[in-house]
């Protein structure tokens, strides 16, 4: 049997979030973030193989909304959402994701920094290798 080539999930649908989006997407946040407000952190969260022979993985990815003021953050947090979900049967020279499903819908969360609000969503992208 072929040894599959899986793709590099967090760097590709941070590369499809920021282009789907126009904001800047980090896998890491700093002091700096409020000077970048809207923005994104993406971040694979774990996931599973099920079946090597369905040559399928499910992986989970949390998508973290920033921006200042919660009306700003949950529209952020739409706009992640609809490009998240666009993901499904679509892909790049890298990956193909077959499905996706929202398993937390973009909602409030505290954050430590007072004058940002944040959002935070996860999604399981079911892909395949090219």
């Amino acid at each position: 049997m072929r040894e599959l080539d899986w793709a590099e999930v967090e760097y590709e649908a941070r590369a499809w979030l920021q282009a789907g989006t126009g904001r800047p997407v980090f896998t890491e946040t700093g002091s700096g973030l409020g000077d970048q407000v809207p923005a994104y952190k993406l971040e694979v969260v774990g996931g599973n193989e099920s079946d090597v022979r369905a040559r399928e993985r499910a992986v989970l990815v949390e998508v973290e909304s920033f921006d200042i003021g919660r009306g700003k953050a949950l529209a952020a947090g739409r706009a992640a959402d609809r490009c998240m979900c666009s993901l499904a049967q679509n892909g790049t020279e890298e990956w193909y994701v077959d499905e996706v499903a929202v398993r937390f819908i973009p909602a409030i969360e505290p954050y430590e920094n007072e004058t940002l609000r944040r959002t935070t969503a996860t999604y399981e992208l079911t892909i395949r290798p090219r």
